[in-house]
């Protein structure tokens, strides 16, 4: 199932409205999963540093603070280049500098006739 729908994610539809959507979409779903593994994870070590759970076996053992620091810095840059990107390089901007461009182009057609 998981590679079917990878599958059609990755062909374009030749709507791009549509293939931008089924992107964002998928990164958020990436995202959410992400961030429940994540919350998992900080209450396991939550339990193991200030309750005392004996919680010892092998992938629980190597999360401490260093490791949590690290994942939660990672977690932050991953939120905010999934939220805050479309509002400082989204279609607004996109299409700003486009006509920018288009623009300065014209411009220098027009200077050379």
């Amino acid at each position: 199932m998981e590679l079917i729908m990878r599958r059609n994610y990755f062909e374009p539809s030749g709507n791009i409205e549509l293939d931008n959507a089924r992107m964002r979409v998928h990164e958020l779903k990436r995202f959410y999963i992400h961030v429940l593994i994540y919350s998992i994870a900080v209450a396991l070590y939550i339990g193991k540093r200030y309750f005392g759970l004996p919680i010892n076996f092998w992938p629980i053992n190597f999360i401490n603070e260093f490791f949590m620091w690290i994942w939660t810095f990672i977690v932050g840059i991953k939120a905010v280049k999934l939220f805050f990107r479309e509002r400082f390089f989204g279609t607004k901007w996109e299409q700003q500098k486009i006509k920018e461009m288009m623009d300065e182009e014209q411009s220098k057609t027009t200077k050379w006739q």
